[in-house]
């Protein structure tokens, strides 16, 4: 049997799939214009390109950590794991 999810599921999907529209939008659209660049030897592109993709990574973790209560989100050593990645 089929079980339904709650309001507050089906916000959390639609939430996730934005989440994910907006990676793609941004992150992969950027590495792969830096990846072409690269390919042609446009490296100043491939330079800007990566600078602006950069910065939209960070602020997109930087919504998603929520705001830092001294106005950044990103302070050296803010994001260090306890454990290594698998």
């Amino acid at each position: 049997m089929r079980r339904r999810h709650g309001p507050g599921r089906r916000r959390a999907d639609r939430l996730a799939q934005r989440q994910a529209l907006e990676i793609h939008d941004n992150l992969i659209q950027g590495l792969t214009a830096i990846h072409w660049a690269l390919e042609a030897g446009a490296y100043a592109q491939a330079r800007e390109t990566t600078a602006v993709t950069l910065a939209q990574a960070q602020a997109m973790i930087g919504e998603l950590l929520g705001d830092h209560p001294e106005g950044h989100a990103f302070v050296p050593g803010a994001l260090r794991r306890d454990d290594a990645a698998g």
